[in-house]
């Protein structure tokens, strides 16, 4: 099956690649290393059967199908993030409240 946890969770990491074009941006934007990047890109290559990217010297591009594919996952993402944010009510807050007397306040 396509559709499992590693292949959902490479889609995040090829929307990131797929719009800076570069493997270190999407790194340093979802906080992983470069070469976590360049295996979950490769691991969806694997799983669809078809490049995404050509890979240059110094630079990336989406082939046809990956630009296709990142309109779509993009598209995705988004729909899934809006919906998201509409589970919660539109006026919760989260407020915390702490007691302390004034000993435990003072260094």
């Amino acid at each position: 099956m396509f559709l499992n946890s590693s292949t959902l969770a490479s889609l995040r990491f090829f929307a990131a690649v797929a719009s800076s074009l570069s493997f270190k941006q999407a790194a340093i934007e979802l906080h992983v290393t470069q070469g976590a990047v360049s295996q979950q890109i490769k691991n969806l290559e694997e799983a669809l059967g078809v490049k995404l990217f050509y890979r240059l010297v110094r630079q990336i591009t989406l082939t046809e199908e990956g630009q296709r594919f990142a309109v779509i996952v993009e598209r995705a993402l988004e729909d899934i993030e809006r919906a998201a944010q509409n589970l919660a009510p539109s006026n919760s807050r989260a407020d915390v409240r702490l007691r302390a007397g004034p000993s435990y306040c003072t260094g």
